[in-house]
């Protein structure tokens, strides 16, 4: 439980949760969260492609699939900060 915690701390301050391989072998993804006006995630934007692919460009797509999410929560009316904070 501990490790899970810290594992979704990182992913909260990052803005950005990466899998790879998890569901399966040779798929890998980016999700970033959207936000809604009260400020509860409602939904998240998810980039999947193979998983090599996904690992050699995570700097290039990571920035994207975040700002992806925050625009799209702007859309929803979501005007605090993004990330948004964990609670």
């Amino acid at each position: 439980p501990r490790a899970v915690r810290r594992q979704l701390a990182a992913v909260a301050a990052r803005g950005v949760a990466e899998t790879r391989g998890e569901m399966y072998e040779d798929v890998g993804g980016l999700a970033s969260p959207i936000v809604g006006r009260d400020g509860k995630v409602s939904a998240a934007v998810l980039l999947a492609a193979p998983v090599g692919r996904v690992a050699t460009r995570h700097e290039l797509y990571a920035p994207r699939v975040i700002q992806a999410g925050e625009r799209m929560s702007r859309v929803l009316g979501y005007g605090g900060p993004y990330p948004p904070p964990r609670g």
